[in-house]
């Protein structure tokens, strides 16, 4: 019964609950989707910044000063946008872990329901 005194209708309850899991894991699925697309994103820039340092390292006596400070802020760059990937992946972690727990919590809800629409069902086979 809910507070009301009214009864719950379990099957109404069930096929919401169903269908705020579906909505709960499209959303980590996008989440996920541009978590993913970021650290893609962020690996090539990591790449990239390794490979234009190791450059440098091995190069600074061959390159002009005009090319080195090029180079340098390049590098300087990379490294700005590296940060706030690694940021935007930081800032989606966070949502994502409550959906995970939203979910947890919806489906703890179907588990329960049923278990009451089993114990009912072996209540109607027991009476026949």
């Amino acid at each position: 019964m809910q507070a009301s005194g009214e009864p719950i209708d379990i099957w109404k309850r069930l096929k919401r609950l169903s269908k705020d899991r579906d909505k709960i894991c499209a959303r980590i699925r996008r989440l996920n989707h541009s978590i993913m697309h970021r650290s893609t994103r962020l690996q090539e820039l990591g790449d990239r910044h390794s490979k234009l340092t190791f450059a440098v390292d091995r190069l600074r006596d061959d390159l002009s000063k005009e090319q080195l400070e090029l180079v340098i802020k390049l590098i300087t760059a990379i490294s700005k946008r590296i940060d706030r990937l690694t940021e935007d992946i930081g800032e989606l972690s966070d949502p994502n872990i409550g959906l995970f727990a939203e979910l947890q919590d919806v489906d703890d809800e179907i588990r329960a329901l049923k278990a009451i629409i089993e114990v009912d069902r072996g209540g109607e086979k027991k009476a026949e």
